[in-house]
């Protein structure tokens, strides 16, 4: 707001607005961008997922090798079994998100009343 033809009351608010947001902020540094909710809470589902589907895959390979006294081959077996799972689960949901980014692209072009 140093431009020499900007009127003396626009550059007053500017300085104004500067020091109201430095008050709000506390001084602090303006931060980066706001966090997407919707994002977070894909790639937490998602993580969720993978570990879940992971977990169990080991953890039925590893009572199933107790049992049947094959260690390790049903736990590797079953971790990727877990694995394959898990890509699945990843695949699924992404194609559900983006499903979901298409509707409320194609609600936001289409506009109010429609």
């Amino acid at each position: 707001m140093d431009d020499p033809k900007t009127p003396e009351s626009l550059r007053e608010l500017g300085e104004r607005l500067s020091k109201a947001r430095q008050r709000r902020d506390g001084g602090r540094a303006p931060r980066g961008p706001v966090l997407n909710s919707q994002g977070m809470g894909a790639g937490f589902r998602i993580a969720v997922e993978i570990l879940a589907a992971l977990v169990v895959g080991t953890g039925l390979g590893v009572l199933l090798d107790y049992w049947l006294g094959s260690k390790p081959w049903l736990m590797i077996v079953f971790f990727f079994v877990g694995s394959a799972a898990a890509l699945r689960n990843v695949i699924r949901t992404a194609n559900q998100l983006e499903a979901e980014r298409r509707r409320q692209r194609d609600a936001k072009r289409a506009g109010p009343g429609t």
